[in-house]
């Protein structure tokens, strides 16, 4: 165990002993979800009438078929668009079962720390007393009240900040500076801003598309999204279906990027992307070394060619081109070199430090992109490390799911919460019109 952890052990279950009553109110408050509990429950129920009137709707075409009323080619129009329609209901739906998932495993939580809690009110001494038995039930309070603790080193020095479930207790408790600050509110409003709906080809960038992906962000407290699809789709993007959307859906507010590949040595390709519509925000990332993807699941050739260091070194000095190029507004997922674990045996932190300093230079905006999550190397993009030297420039950042499909819409964000927050920042960047705002998390 930590040495300091009776201590801080003590000092949590006693701010909840002195006013058992005041925490009880807080979880209460907390996880008083029946409204939205009502109102999920309602959507999938809505949800799940709509999916089965869609497979009516799909038999009714064959049988219409069978009798000569339509076409096959008509027919093969109906059932195409029905796909995915269908497809996008089965994903809302699916989303709609972890939402209330989740809330019955919190309410589940609660009632028990509030059973907890209605005990504490009458049996105060027993809890504080200075015996073993009683420090075993200190520990099996705060793992009831807390829900991590991230132990931070710098050099000799231990911190310890804490994520309480149902808010922090009182300032005057006796809680170490800083542990309050770093409380997630996971309700506060959020941002996506890079995310696909076209993806990879995968489906056409349509009202009914675009605003299947604004539903799950509602649900996941989304306040903006951006839709930013890659550069070789530019065709497949719908500004109409967009501005469309974006007026039928008002609980989440849209905004158009795209994300543009950079490539050295193709800068008017790069700035045809980059002028082609009225964007808000324009993200450039780093795929490529020479002429091949350093990401692509089917052919990482790449890293059997190459020297890994060497590989590392040109996959950087592009990230650091690109940050200087002035083109973009956002630096996507600045270390996905990483993403099938090749790591150099040589130490890379002067090289993510220069690069660290290139990005602070130029002023862009870091992606922090949950989609590392998703991948083989199972973390963030960009490591804990990168992102610190990142805030210490004073580099700002936003939020990405980079979601290919409307269920990824923000997922992994209570990862990427507590890493952001834990590293000090307080804000993220947003934008409309190429102007930037900023949005506290």
């Amino acid at each position: 165990m930590h040495r300091g952890s009776k201590s801080w052990c003590g000092k949590t279950s006693s701010s909840s002993s002195k006013n058992p009553g005041e925490t009880l109110e807080r979880v209460r408050a907390q996880f008083d979800t029946a409204d939205e509990t009502r109102e999920l429950q309602a959507r999938h129920t809505d949800l799940t009438k709509r999916l089965a009137a869609k497979q009516v709707e799909k038999d009714r075409y064959i049988r219409l078929y069978a009798q000569g009323h339509i076409s096959e080619e008509e027919l093969e129009t109906y059932l195409i668009d029905l796909k995915h329609q269908i497809s996008n209901l089965r994903l809302l739906v699916e989303a709609a079962e972890a939402d209330l998932a989740s809330i019955e495993e919190n309410a589940l939580t609660a009632k028990t720390a509030e059973t907890w809690l209605m005990t504490l009110r009458e049996r105060i001494s027993e809890v504080e007393a200075d015996t073993p038995e009683a420090f075993h039930k200190r520990q099996q309070l705060v793992r009831l009240l807390v829900e991590g603790v991230t132990l931070n080193r710098e050099g000799r020095d231990t911190t310890a900040v804490v994520t309480y479930r149902f808010g922090p207790p009182d300032e005057g408790a006796g809680v170490e500076a800083g542990v309050a600050d770093s409380v997630r509110n996971s309700r506060r409003p959020l941002i996506d801003y890079h995310l696909h709906v076209v993806a990879h080809g995968d489906r056409p960038m349509t009202v009914e598309n675009i605003l299947t992906y604004c539903e799950v962000a509602r649900e996941r407290g989304i306040r903006q999204m951006g839709i930013t699809e890659h550069d070789r789709y530019l065709d497949d993007i719908d500004l109409a279906a967009f501005q469309e959307a974006r007026e039928k859906f008002q609980d989440v507010e849209l905004r158009l990027g795209i994300e543009i590949d950079f490539v050295p040595g193709k800068e008017e390709q790069m700035d045809r992307f980059a002028t082609a519509l009225p964007y808000d925000y324009i993200i450039g990332s780093v795929h490529r070394v020479g002429d091949e993807e350093v990401d692509h699941p089917d052919h990482k050739e790449i890293y059997e060619k190459w020297d890994t260091y060497e590989l590392y070194e040109a996959y950087y000095e592009n990230v650091r081109k690109a940050a200087l190029s002035g083109r973009f507004d956002v630096l996507g997922h600045p270390d996905l070199i990483k993403i099938f674990r090749h790591f150099p045996d040589a130490d890379i932190t002067p090289m993510l430090e220069e690069t660290a300093d290139a990005v602070a230079e130029s002023g862009i905006v870091v992606d922090v992109n949950a989609a590392g999550l998703r991948k083989p190397i199972g973390e963030i993009y960009p490591s804990r490390t990168f992102l610190e030297m990142f805030h210490r420039r004073g580099v700002p950042i936003i939020l990405s799911s980079d979601a290919h499909a409307p269920n990824e819409v923000a997922a992994g964000y209570d990862r990427s919460l507590e890493l952001v927050r834990d590293v000090g920042y307080r804000e993220v960047v947003t934008f409309k019109n190429r102007e930037r705002g900023t949005l506290a998390l």
